[in-house]
């Protein structure tokens, strides 16, 4: 007599979790920030840029896995209203990895990037 009343709750208990929505994001709901150059040493300078924000937009790049904090990307006049841009110094500390950068723009559209850090050879 238990099994009868346990089979109700365990198929309540898969209905529930058949409600649950998938909020699961893909690398398809990213959108392209460029950085160039890319590779980068420590202690250079890359360019950001990215064309998902839309015409006259702003974006933010979190770059605190490299210790440079966040990097606002605004529109840049009349010639490419629909490119938002900025620049990024990666600090001397940083050592050789690859780090993943990501943003989000002023309308919601998240974008992400690899930077490669690589070690400058020295001259002895």
């Amino acid at each position: 007599m238990r099994t009868a009343r346990l089979f109700p709750a365990a198929a309540a208990a898969a209905t529930a979790l058949l409600a649950i929505p998938n909020t699961t994001a893909y690398a398809g709901d990213f959108g392209l920030l460029e950085v160039t150059p890319n590779p980068a040493y420590p202690g250079s300078t890359v360019n950001l840029n990215s064309s998902e924000c839309g015409s006259n937009s702003s974006a933010i790049v979190y770059a605190q896995v490299l210790d440079a904090g966040t990097v606002r990307l605004t529109s840049r006049g009349q010639t490419h209203p629909e490119d938002v841009q900025g620049t990024l110094r990666i600090p001397n500390s940083v050592p050789p990895a690859s780090y993943a950068l990501g943003g989000k723009c002023a309308n919601g559209r998240k974008l992400d990037a690899t930077l490669e850090i690589k070690t400058r050879n020295r001259i002895p």
